[in-house]
């Protein structure tokens, strides 16, 4: 494998997938930012994911040239970004509570199901 081979079948695609990764997230954060403070936020979710959407689509087409190993590695790249976007919106420690702790609904775990399953009232002795 040669040089320029390695470029555009590997670090090509990585780089890309990470720069557009970023850029999709951040526009997201962006969007969320201000879906409460326009008239219409409808249109603002539709129009930001579109415009999100086809740099994304268009960035793999161009990098990856529909090739299975550069694809691959765009979306590596893509998926590594995600994760330092949500660690970056994440909270920072305050007052002593790690990132994560649970809160007071016990960290979103379901609490094992009634008698009964569905809440539905069931005539009857229990």
């Amino acid at each position: 494998m040669d040089g320029q081979t390695v470029w555009q079948e590997g670090i090509l695609p990585l780089a890309a997938g990470s720069g557009l990764g970023l850029v999709y997230f951040a526009g997201l954060w962006w969007t969320s930012q201000r879906v409460g403070r326009v008239g219409q936020p409808g249109l603002l979710l539709f129009g930001s994911f579109v415009v999100r959407a086809a740099l994304l689509l268009g960035g793999l087409w161009i990098v990856s040239g529909g090739r299975l190993v550069p694809t691959a590695l765009f979306m590596a790249g893509f998926v590594v970004s995600r994760r330092l976007m949500v660690a970056r919106a994440l909270p920072r420690e305050s007052a002593g509570v790690p990132n994560g702790a649970a809160g007071p609904q016990g960290g979103g775990r379901r609490s094992p199901a009634r008698k009964g399953g569905d809440g539905a009232s069931t005539s009857g002795s229990s």
